[in-house]
């Protein structure tokens, strides 16, 4: 059985993306940026929330008596992973040149407070 893929870097804790598949029985690989499960964002905890969730047939009832919690604790907890599956699919902002220019200059000293504040139009 192979291990579990990495969801995160080791080094700098940033998502891994899958960037090559390759078949297990002649060898031949595939290289790409692929799309994973959205469950591959997901904290074991609730990944095994999941399970139980998807075990029990979705009756809420049966979750509470095998997890041995509140009504409120599973929906608390239903509430959680769906919160989490959606800020998967949520755009990430494109990150602003102009923005990124002046912090460089702040951080610099090249340009102080106010002037940064007056170049992002802020006041």
């Amino acid at each position: 059985m192979a291990p579990e893929i990495l969801k995160t870097c080791p080094v700098c804790r940033h998502d891994l993306t899958a960037v090559r598949l390759e078949c297990g029985h002649c060898g031949t690989g595939i290289d790409g940026h692929f799309s994973t499960s959205r469950f591959r964002g997901l904290t074991d905890e609730q990944l095994e929330f999941v399970e139980i969730f998807v075990r029990n047939r979705g009756i809420i009832r049966d979750v509470e008596a095998e997890l041995g919690v509140s009504y409120p604790t599973v929906r608390s907890m239903l509430d959680n992973v769906v919160d989490a599956m959606e800020a998967q699919t949520r755009p990430v902002p494109a990150p602003n040149p102009a923005k990124s220019e002046v912090l460089h200059k702040l951080s610099t000293g090249e340009i102080s407070v106010d002037e940064a504040f007056r170049s992002l139009g802020s006041r």
